[in-house]
């Protein structure tokens, strides 16, 4: 973990959102293997007598990849199309389509990762029982579905938000149709 967390600490230095351009790409590979890492280590401790989290707990920690993963495999299938095909429905894109610069869409994701990791670890915490937990997970899940099927609402409503572009501010380089963002 230590190893790990330096490489991600090293990474981060050279990709601050702040300081300009990415000076390192991840890939594919690089965010494949990251997310098998940290499937593993939350595994590993939510599972056995000696565990130190619950097995819930490791969903919140992880909810915002693995509830986009989901809802985008489900869209796909029910599209008739393959569950590992590429688009650009992900929530990431529907922010840049809305506007939103790359730092921006990098920071209102990482909060929203956090805000639900700080549900899940708050939830072990208070002793909130595992089947309520998940049960809150699962509204969570049905709320992203929700904001994702309805991705063009959802792209106008956040543009709303964001009010007129600032000089210089890309107005998002996505498109979003009622079928899907582009």
């Amino acid at each position: 973990m230590a190893c790990l967390i330096t490489v991600l600490v090293a990474f981060f230095v050279f990709n601050h959102p702040f300081r300009g351009p990415a000076r390192i790409f991840m890939g594919d590979a690089g965010s494949l293997f990251l997310g098998f890492a940290l499937s593993w280590v939350f595994i590993q401790y939510s599972q056995g007598e000696a565990r130190i989290l619950a097995p819930v707990t490791a969903l919140w920690l992880l909810a915002l990849p693995i509830i986009d993963t989901l809802v985008i495999m489900a869209r796909r299938i029910h599209k008739g199309r393959s569950p590992l095909s590429g688009d650009r429905e992900h929530f990431h894109h529907i922010l840049l389509a809305a506007g939103f610069s790359p730092a921006q869409t990098l920071v209102a994701m990482v909060l929203m990762a956090v805000l639900a990791a700080t549900i899940g670890v708050a939830g072990q915490l208070a002793g909130i029982p595992e089947h309520l937990m998940f049960l809150g997970f699962l509204v969570l899940l049905g709320l992203h579905a929700a904001i994702i099927s309805h991705a063009w609402k959802t792209r106008r409503w956040l543009h709303g938000m964001m009010g007129p572009p600032h000089p210089g501010q890309s107005t998002g380089r996505h498109k979003i149709s009622e079928v899907g963002v582009y």
